[in-house]
């Protein structure tokens, strides 16, 4: 972070380091700083239309995790608007169309399952191989979504997808087990337990 701030200093039009130490902060769990960060390097004059999609998702990633849990679902609703603005910059931005969805989830509602599907319906299909860069996360979401409204063939489907795609990837296993497991136990099961069961 020094190093970030000594570069800017010297190069203030350094979008990329904007970005990177926005991304430092995050890590480091300074979640509001990391938001301005971002949000700074969005409206630099220089940032390019995926450099600008990037920071906007990487402001509304911050805002909800800066959120305390019980807030989370309004803190998604006001984050809807970075990842549409980062749509707006760069409409094949998976980080932002996954993020969007998550969102839209997070924040609930009798309309947010739909909602997010129509967002992995419109950034992959399945009728065709994906060609977008970010897929297998775009997969990820389609599974998630389809989990949690009880289709667990669909699902499991997605997340074998994303395994194949990025097989270093441990979550994609975990989640297609899980799915897999939640049509053969009972839905009070302990979540620990259902993972013990398939390990």
């Amino acid at each position: 972070l020094t190093a970030c701030d000594s570069i800017l200093a010297a190069h203030p039009n350094l979008v990329e380091v904007r970005l990177i130490q926005g991304t430092l902060l995050f890590k480091n769990g300074q979640f509001k700083p990391a938001q301005k960060a971002y949000e700074d390097a969005a409206a630099h004059a220089d940032a390019t239309k995926k450099q600008k999609a990037q920071a906007l998702v990487g402001a509304g990633v911050s805002l909800v995790y800066s959120a305390k849990k019980e807030a989370r679902a309004k803190a998604a609703e006001e984050a809807e608007i970075f990842f549409q603005k980062a749509l707006a910059a760069d409409p094949e931005c998976p980080d932002a169309i996954v993020n969007l969805g998550l969102a839209t989830m997070l924040k609930g509602g009798p309309a947010a399952l739909e909602e997010a599907e129509k967002l992995c319906v419109k950034a992959l299909g399945f009728t065709k191989p994906a060609s977008l860069p970010g897929q297998e996360q775009l997969y990820g979401l389609s599974g998630t979504v389809n989990a949690n409204k009880g289709s667990p063939d669909e699902a499991i489907l997605a997340f074998e997808r994303m395994r194949a795609m990025r097989p270093s990837f441990k979550g994609a296993d975990d989640n297609r087990r899980m799915t897999m497991l939640q049509t053969i136990v009972h839905p009070t099961t302990d979540l620990a337990l259902r993972k013990d069961l398939l390990t």
